[in-house]
């Protein structure tokens, strides 16, 4: 009985050519023979399937993969919408393809070190063939490396012996150049593929913003009092309510002297009565 598992080759390859990256990606996880039909990186076959793919799923996605790297690993590369390859939590990320990695900023700074960090630790020699990118920093710019592929790298150089390392150190140097130069290609693309949108915190720029001349100030009326030998305005009726204070204040010092006198007197009055009424 034919099956899905049992297919040919020839016609599971026929079927996966109308199949997405994502959907390659899933069906190389049903089984270990789907498996070994997709990711075969020596496979021609297995290629092609996504390299098709690649074409008809993902736009603008033309340019060949760079030297060294098939197609299976440069369409995985290209598939932004699953995040960080690193961390696998954000979904914000960016391909670094100097380093062939596609990750988020803070991954980015953590992997990443900057040159004036080892320069003294490594040899100008070995510092030549490993790929770098340029940051762009508040005050100047900085060359930063991969920290993995550094230590992978080198410990290559260290254990080649002396006769094979000058070949070795060729060959790397054209591998460094061919990498540089991909990610200049794919840089400038970028770049013409984004449409321009100007920042509108930035926009339009001061030196184009026409001189504005301020009214003059003059014309507002003072509502503040002015004052003139630490004395202010009076209004009409200062006088009257001044008068009207100092009045209610004698009559109230008057009224409190006579309730004082009167509760003094009324332990006296209280004793002649005493006397007069019982003898």
């Amino acid at each position: 009985m034919l099956t899905i598992i049992n297919l040919p080759p020839e016609l599971f390859a026929k079927f996966c050519t109308f199949l997405s990256p994502a959907d390659l990606l899933s069906l190389s996880q049903v089984c270990r023979k789907f498996r070994g039909y997709l990711c075969a990186p020596n496979s021609s076959t297995t290629q092609q399937i996504w390299k098709e793919s690649r074409l008809q799923f993902i736009s603008k996605e033309d340019m060949p993969p760079p030297e060294g790297m098939n197609e299976e690993k440069y369409v995985l590369l290209l598939m932004t919408e699953r995040g960080c390859q690193i961390c696998k939590k954000n979904k914000e990320c960016k391909i670094y393809w100097e380093f062939e990695v596609r990750c988020c900023k803070s991954c980015f700074t953590v992997n990443t070190i900057s040159k004036d960090i080892i320069k003294t630790k490594y040899s100008q020699e070995f510092l030549d063939i490993i790929p770098y990118r340029h940051h762009v920093g508040f005050f100047d710019n900085e060359i930063l490396y991969w920290e993995k592929q550094i230590d992978l790298i080198y410990s290559k150089y260290c254990n080649l012996p002396k006769e094979n390392l000058q070949s070795w150190l060729n060959d790397r140097k054209h591998t460094f150049n061919s990498i540089m130069e991909y990610s200049k290609q794919r840089i400038s693309k970028d770049k013409a593929d984004t449409p321009y949108v100007p920042s509108l915190n930035f926009w339009p720029p001061i030196s184009m913003l026409e001189p504005v001349e301020l009214p003059s100030l003059s014309f507002i009326p003072q509502f503040i009092p002015i004052r003139r030998n630490n004395t202010s305005i009076q209004s009409p009726d200062e006088p009257k309510r001044n008068q009207f204070i100092k009045s209610e204040k004698k009559k109230s010092t008057i009224k409190f002297h006579d309730n004082y006198t009167s509760s003094h007197m009324k332990g006296k009055n209280f004793k002649n009565k005493f006397v007069h009424r019982y003898g």
